[in-house]
């Protein structure tokens, strides 16, 4: 491939993700500087966001983060692994922590993957273009840059794993590849433990790749550090992570009974099933996910049969293996997203070993009409502040809450209990290190008497606050949609 053609296809892979941007907020009639954080639709995005703002300003938050005050055994963190916050922490502490920090970032991350993959694995030009189609046709890649959650970070780890492996296996097997893959592996299984598949897939490329030369403590070491990051993950998981109110998404139950595992296996499957028939007639964003995903592996199975390729047929395996686990060991709801990173690797890699154009075509164009086109909303709009209205807002009452609220050395003295009624986008105003533990009204009300935080969070004129007024708890301050009282 001349140079010149070289220089093109590193632009167009470097476009790729702000091309995607663009064009979703285009689709959606947002212009750039509208966009903000401070108005998400999703009550993840402002637990993660206090979260690490307590990091970037105390090292840590300051009260408990949890549900129905729950709190994790050691630290102050929520439901998911406090590995997950780390990335963000370290950019909020280098370049400041505000509304846009998170999105800038991600949209880095990805330049940097996709111009990381036209230099290592040079693909022609062709291939770059259904590359860079194929992840603008998955709109949820571009959505996720839009996000605090690390949903963006966690893709560019999986995609850069994916290339190092592709470079260990099949193109060079320098140590260095192979370091790559492992520091990814571990640091994919601390974040979610499914990732662990990907310690198994490298001893199988070593097992293809061996021969005489291969030293039996090279197999002990990757068996090692396998096993380490699994370790790693239950211990992250039962003692820094908040438990759900509802016991959790992730159960082991099913380990422990054929019976159970059968039953939640068949049920998952047909909950998965009921998304995709829904995403078919564009109302279902999870099964667009399910859709994808089995798509791929399918695709990856029959190149690996019709090649007999060990290699492709493993990692078909191993993505049955990880969609079992969504309905095994977590649930088919909520997995669906677990499966958006190995989606959009697997949809980027495809036109580096299909030949045929019309399926590198098809991919693109059923992918484009399931996501693009899906009415469920939810999972692909975006949130618009114009002017700049609602961060003005936040910023200023979180201004006066930090004088009216300061940090105290009880951890419950800096706990916020957010009402499930509230507005959700309201916590971003509360003031940086407070604890939010969201809890229902009922166990508010049912508990009153033995609440350990020292603030709550209620929806103005909503039945919990005349509750609040009639156990005589003090008003500490009203904004937008909400009300802070305190309880001691």
């Amino acid at each position: 491939m001349s140079d010149k053609k070289k220089i093109w296809v590193f632009l167009i892979a470097v476009m790729t993700p702000i091309v995607g941007c663009l064009l979703l907020l285009l689709s959606q009639g947002i212009a750039p500087w509208d966009f903000s954080l401070a108005t998400t639709n999703w009550n993840d995005e402002p637990m993660y966001y206090k979260q690490i703002e307590g990091m970037v300003h105390f090292g840590t938050p300051q009260g408990f983060f949890g549900y129905n005050e729950s709190h994790s055994v050691y630290g102050n963190f929520g439901g998911w692994t406090p590995a997950n916050l780390i990335p963000y922490y370290l950019v909020g502490k280098v370049f400041g922590w505000h509304f846009g920090t998170p999105v800038i970032f991600n949209l880095c991350l990805w330049i940097l993957v996709f111009g990381f993959f036209a230099i290592v694995l040079k693909p022609t030009l062709n291939q770059q273009i259904f590359t860079s189609l194929s992840f603008i046709a998955y709109l949820s890649g571009s959505r996720y840059i839009f996000s605090t959650t690390p949903e963006a970070f966690i893709s560019v780890s999986v995609v850069l794993f994916a290339i190092s492996f592709i470079k260990f296996f099949e193109k060079d097997s320098k140590l260095v590849w192979l370091v790559i893959c492992d520091i990814m592996m571990i640091w994919l299984t601390l974040l979610r433990g499914f990732y662990g598949i990907f310690g198994v897939l490298i001893l199988v490329a070593m097992f293809i790749k061996a021969d005489k030369r291969i030293e039996w403590q090279k197999w002990l070491v990757q068996i090692i550090l396998m096993f380490v990051a699994l370790i790693g993950f239950i211990l992250l998981a039962k003692y820094l992570e908040a438990p759900y109110m509802a016991g959790g998404d992730i159960s082991g139950e099913a380990l422990f009974s054929i019976k159970s595992l059968i039953k939640s296996g068949i049920l998952g499957v047909i909950e998965a099933l009921k998304y995709m028939v829904e995403a078919v007639k564009l109302q279902s964003m999870r099964g667009c996910w399910y859709i994808g995903y089995i798509a791929i592996m399918v695709w990856t199975l029959v190149k690996g049969i019709r090649n007999k390729n060990a290699m492709f047929i493993s990692v078909a395996a191993a993505l049955l293996i990880v969609l079992a686990s969504m309905f095994v060991l977590y649930n088919a709801k909520e997995g669906s997203r677990q499966l958006m990173s190995l989606t959009i690797a697997g949809l980027m890699l495809i036109p580096l070993y299909e030949d045929k154009k019309p399926v590198c075509i098809s991919f693109v164009i059923v992918i484009a009409l399931l996501f693009w086109l899906d009415g469920e909303s939810f999972f692909k709009q975006l949130s618009i502040d114009a002017d700049g209205e609602r961060e003005t807002l936040y910023l200023t009452a979180q201004k006066e809450l930090s004088d009216l609220m300061p940090i105290a050395e009880d951890e419950w003295d800096n706990t916020v209990i957010y009402s499930r009624t509230v507005n959700h986008q309201d916590m971003m105003a509360l003031p940086a290190g407070m604890g939010i533990n969201f809890c229902l009204n009922e166990y508010i009300k049912d508990n009153f008497d033995e609440l350990s935080s020292k603030y709550v969070a209620v929806r103005i004129d909503d039945d919990i606050e005349r509750f609040l007024q009639e156990q005589s708890c003090e008003k500490v301050y009203s904004f937008n949609d909400t009300v802070v009282y305190k309880l001691r």
